[in-house]
């Protein structure tokens, strides 16, 4: 194994490779050129640990991982992805507890699975994409999901799975294709917005309600297979909601689309009904 406590400086174009090793680094600059993880005898383990700050402002470069590996990169640290061009992570990520993932420049495209225990966020005008694995975001920390920028559900092979209130301050989430489950006692603050533009978002079935006050919905599939406050606007031009149980709302705009299900829908406040079905009970 390697273990470095003072800084990882990766500057150069060239391709950096790990193979039967374990690495655990405090501070890390990823400046430029590709990194790999290869499967030999061992999966690599790459640790950024407690108390350390990394930060990522490679252009465009990626970290991959070959096939059929279980590498992992485990964020115990603070990494920040400052700017550069969009970068791909191709290996199983934990950002554990202790663990801070910023995007405050470019944007951050995961494309395995990986696991939200610490704090997220973005910052204005830039994201975290999800694709192609398994997210879950389950905090231990106050304040789990915050920023100003947007969150991507993109490919249909992503699965997002949020057991967090967001505490952002504005920005959005964005279901493009894929499946956002959204669980009971999820809640989202005024500011931020959660668009539907295709794939699937399912509010899970549970005792507490999942509160969001923006969704705009222009395709794809919202379930409510729980309990769902809508608590200022949907705007609904294209897709389906399918309401299992219960859905409250105060206005709702339905331009296109289909309003369905066997549960119920409660609005308080202006439904305003341009075209589309309802149907069900």
């Amino acid at each position: 194994s390697t273990t470095l406590t003072g800084t990882l400086n990766m500057l150069s174009g060239a391709e950096k490779q790990i193979t039967d090793r374990a690495a655990t680094v405090t501070n890390m600059n990823w400046a430029d050129g590709d990194v790999s993880l290869v499967k030999g005898a061992q999966d690599v383990v790459f640790t950024l640990v407690p108390g350390g700050v990394s930060s990522i402002t490679a252009d465009g470069n990626d970290w991959n991982v070959d096939e059929n590996s279980a590498h992992s990169l485990v964020v115990s640290g603070d990494l920040t992805k400052t700017s550069g061009e969009a970068n791909t992570i191709r290996v199983d990520t934990s950002v554990t507890p202790d663990g801070d993932l910023h995007v405050t420049g470019g944007s951050i495209v995961m494309e395995n699975d990986a696991t939200f225990a610490g704090q997220m966020d973005t910052g204005a005008g830039h994201s975290l994409n999800l694709t192609d694995g398994n997210y879950l975001f389950d905090s231990e920390q106050t304040t789990p999901i915050a920023g100003d920028g947007e969150v991507f559900v993109v490919t249909p092979g992503a699965t997002a799975n949020v057991h967090d209130s967001v505490d952002m301050t504005g920005g959005s989430w964005q279901v493009i294709d894929g499946v956002l489950n959204l669980h009971p006692g999820v809640t989202f603050p005024e500011p931020t917005t959660v668009f539907v533009r295709g794939g699937s978002m399912f509010v899970v079935d549970g005792a507490e309600f999942v509160t969001i006050p923006h969704t705009e919905q222009s395709g794809g599939l919202v379930q409510v297979d729980g309990h769902f406050a809508s608590s200022a606007d949907y705007k609904m031009t294209e897709g389906t909601l399918d309401t299992v149980q219960e859905m409250t709302c105060v206005n709702v705009s339905q331009e296109v689309g289909t309003v369905t299900g066997a549960g119920t829908v409660t609005c308080s406040g202006t439904f305003d009904w341009t075209s589309g079905p309802w149907s069900g009970n």
